[in-house]
């Protein structure tokens, strides 16, 4: 049970970890996005990118996606900045099934460690909700802190948000699916895009079988 719950932290904590290994030497590939109304497909879920300008999906190009069970998308425009815009999905076998209630999911997503404070993350507010709109099990997070220790930029403070869903995958009920953007922005800074280019992505996600090993 330990290590389920491990991974399914680690699944929420990559939309603001990634933004930390983007432009270094050991960053992840990274395959431009030509056409952000065209739909990718991974096992599971097709997803669009997020639109607006520069986005990249992390892989490589012509890489057959069709087996994975996670997208993440990054903003890089040709200009060096600081500042991060992340999107991602993600679904794992967590046994959605004990999630019988939306409020239990609820409580879980509320109580996740990335929704805490820590060193890295000092909260200013965040916001949990179900969104029944959307489907039985839905829970709705926005989450908002400041970044005062991104390597290289120890004087300077940045500003975080986080936005998602995580839900039980209707197709697969012992599946729980997150997707979330995140940007992280200097303060004093305008942030690399808005929140229309993340909103898009969370509402063109669609879900298909999953194919299990």
């Amino acid at each position: 049970m330990q290590h389920r719950r491990l991974r399914l932290i680690k699944t929420t904590i990559i939309v603001i970890a990634i933004g930390a290994v983007v432009g270094c030497a050991s960053a992840p590939p990274l395959t431009p996005i030509a056409d952000p109304e065209q739909r990718l497909q991974f096992n599971g879920f097709s997803v669009l990118s997020p639109n607006g300008k520069y986005q990249n999906w992390v892989g490589r190009d012509g890489q057959d996606a069709a087996h994975l069970l996670n997208a993440t998308f990054v903003k890089r425009p040709p200009q060096t900045t600081p500042n991060t815009y992340i999107a991602m999905v993600e679904i794992i076998n967590a046994q959605g099934g004990k999630f019988a209630t939306s409020e239990r999911l609820h409580n879980y997503v509320k109580n996740l460690q990335i929704m805490q404070a820590a060193p890295r993350q000092q909260i200013v507010k965040s916001a949990f909700a179900i969104d029944d709109a959307l489907g039985p099990l839905y829970v709705r997070f926005d989450l908002e802190a400041t970044d005062p220790s991104v390597p290289g930029w120890s004087e300077s403070t940045f500003n975080v948000d986080v936005r998602g869903y995580q839900y039980v995958h209707f197709r697969a009920a012992d599946f729980l699916v997150t997707i979330a953007y995140s940007r992280r922005t200097l303060q004093g800074n305008s942030p690399l895009g808005g929140n229309d280019e993340g909103e898009w992505f969370l509402n063109n996600l669609q879900l298909t079988d999953v194919q299990r090993k």
